[in-house]
């Protein structure tokens, strides 16, 4: 089973309270697809630019590039270390 925390956007955004995972340098963010039949994409987390652990990231994808990002609230961590953390998709 995979272990996994939802990376929540800015309570301001849905007027409710948000308790906010704090992303760390290593973990991976999975990103679903941006269309419909599209992969499941994850990379590594290199940087973290916001405050305590909230977004934008670094990513280096698989083949070594890096990117800034905003993740969507579909966007989902797999804790460094965890049995999971070398899964890409299921």
């Amino acid at each position: 089973m995979r272990r996994a925390v939802a990376v929540e956007h800015d309570a301001r955004e849905t007027n409710h309270a948000v308790t906010r995972p704090r992303v760390q340098i290593g973990d991976h963010l999975v990103l679903p697809p941006r269309v419909v039949d599209g992969c499941v994409r994850m990379a590594v987390v290199v940087d973290v630019l916001g405050e305590d652990g909230s977004p934008p990231f670094v990513l280096r994808w698989e083949d070594g590039s890096e990117t800034v990002v905003y993740p969507s609230s579909a966007a989902y961590v797999v804790r460094r270390g965890s049995d999971d953390d070398d899964c890409h998709s299921e």
